[in-house]
């Protein structure tokens, strides 16, 4: 955010203007872009690479599913998305997690297996002393 706040300085500069005071003006330097004229930039956007009109939002839950369902923890998504807590995330994007599956399960016995062949050769090692 520095780096593009010093380039906008030194645009400004540039073509003798004061630096915008705001993050990310209009063309012209005097109007916020608002919710509308970002959609609408958004649109042309899509036209011009030829794919399916989406909106800004649409791109960032696309993003975070994208994320959950490739495993990426959920509070690293949390973060990324500006959420308050990963509560939300989870909230909102639930149905993107991987479902639990055999496999967890299977997690366990192995545990118990190890545990079980642990406790054998002890015993075993107690047997022959």
């Amino acid at each position: 955010m520095k780096v593009y706040r010093r380039a906008q300085r030194a645009f400004a500069l540039k073509k003798g203007r004061s630096a915008p005071s705001i993050m990310f003006p209009a063309v012209g330097g005097v109007e916020r872009l608002d919710a509308s004229n970002v959609r609408k930039l958004f649109t042309r956007l899509c036209q011009a690479a030829k794919v399916r009109v989406r909106s800004p939002h649409d791109m960032r839950d696309t993003f975070a599913s994208q994320l959950l369902s490739a495993n990426v923890p959920l509070l690293y998504v949390s973060q990324q998305l500006g959420h308050s807590s990963a509560a939300v995330t989870l909230k909102h994007y639930a149905k993107w997690l991987p479902k639990a599956d055999a496999r967890y399960v299977q997690v366990l016995d192995c545990v118990s297996t190890v545990c079980q062949t642990g406790q054998e050769g002890s015993e075993a090692k107690s047997e022959t002393a």
